[in-house]
């Protein structure tokens, strides 16, 4: 009876000092969706709109910037036939995920427009199921590339042949199988499935439910599948690679002519090795953290504008791969 009446009030809250009657112009925005907001996103005061217009601004910034970059990254790869390797597999996936995920960025700029989810549980399924498919692919294919790097670094031979590209077209389907599978998982709750957060502009699954078996999927699913393990990979994958290149590195610089490309390699692998860890690192902990927050119920430290930084940066961070690991050429044909 205490969480009706508090529903209650925050359903009254909202009417108050939402702009209710903007969302409902789209014709996509009921009243009872109100009722699938998390009560803790309702006891915040609504943004003032020049906060919305200015996170709108700045998705629309950053979607037009990286959907530039990944198209480029996928018209190099497809240009040149040069490119057709393992990796370059690897990462044109990684570029259509990107893009996809920056294109869904529309969503969240046209909310913001409206100041408020006008486009309703349909926009928000929408949103949540792509945003959570695509960052899921990302994840993955970085897994993937991260790997395929090893093996080209620490077992140079067995990456050789066209068994290699055979392989990522594996990894491929075996990526969007798993992101698919992630995705869905929040769609299976028919009453809820995605829900908006933060300013209620964007949505993801409702990791503060208050219900045991969502709590146990969340620290399960999400904290192992998708964050703990990947950066585990991404992490032994590069410190490996990084030991190899530079004890290779040492053994081969008896010449005086080597020695040069030789430090410039050990300069450009590292700064990659760094930058790569570096982008996972800011991409997946800050979330992961805003999670466990959620299912230890320590709520407090969980606000909106925290919310909107994470989305926003995922969407960076989508904006950087295609510079990182394909349009330039240090960082995306990196052999040693």
């Amino acid at each position: 009876m205490i969480n009706e009446d508090f529903q209650n009030e925050n359903e009254i809250h909202v009417h108050n000092e939402y702009f209710i009657n903007m969302w409902k112009s789209n014709k996509l925005f009921t009243d009872d969706y109100i009722r699938l907001i998390n009560s803790h996103w309702l006891e915040f005061m609504p943004p003032k709109s020049y906060l919305y217009y200015g996170w709108g601004i700045l998705f629309a910034i950053v979607m037009i910037l990286g959907c530039t970059g990944n198209a480029l990254a996928i018209f190099i790869i497809l240009k040149f036939k040069s490119l057709q390797k393992s990796i370059d597999i690897l990462m044109l996936n990684l570029a259509i995920s990107d893009l996809i995920l920056l294109a869904n960025s529309t969503v969240v700029i046209y909310n913001s427009y409206y100041q408020g989810p006008a486009l309703g549980n349909l926009g928000c399924q929408i949103d949540g199921f792509i945003g959570s498919l695509t960052k899921a692919v990302s994840t993955m294919t970085l897994n993937a590339i991260s790997l395929d790097r090893y093996y080209a670094v620490i077992r140079p031979l067995k990456s050789l042949g066209k068994h290699t590209k055979h392989r990522a077209r594996i990894w491929i389907g075996m990526i969007w199988i798993y992101g698919l599978l992630f995705s869905i998982i929040p769609l299976l709750d028919f009453d809820y499935g995605f829900t908006p957060t933060g300013f209620l502009i964007s949505c993801t699954f409702d990791f503060l439910s208050d219900d045991i078996i969502d709590k146990w999927i969340m620290v399960i699913f999400y904290i192992i599948s998708a964050w703990l393990l990947p950066f585990t990979i991404v992490f032994y994958c590069y410190i490996k690679m990084s030991i190899a290149v530079y004890a290779n590195s040492e053994a081969t610089n008896s010449r005086i002519g080597q020695s040069s490309t030789k430090k410039k390699t050990k300069f450009i692998f590292g700064l990659m090795t760094m930058s790569a860890m570096v982008l996972n690192a800011m991409t997946f902990t800050p979330n992961a953290i805003v999670v466990i927050l959620g299912v230890l119920e320590k709520k407090e430290f969980i606000t909106p504008i925290i919310m909107m930084l994470l989305s926003l940066s995922s969407n960076v961070c989508s904006c950087v791969n295609p510079w990182l690991y394909i349009i330039l050429p240090e960082s995306s044909r990196t052999r040693v």
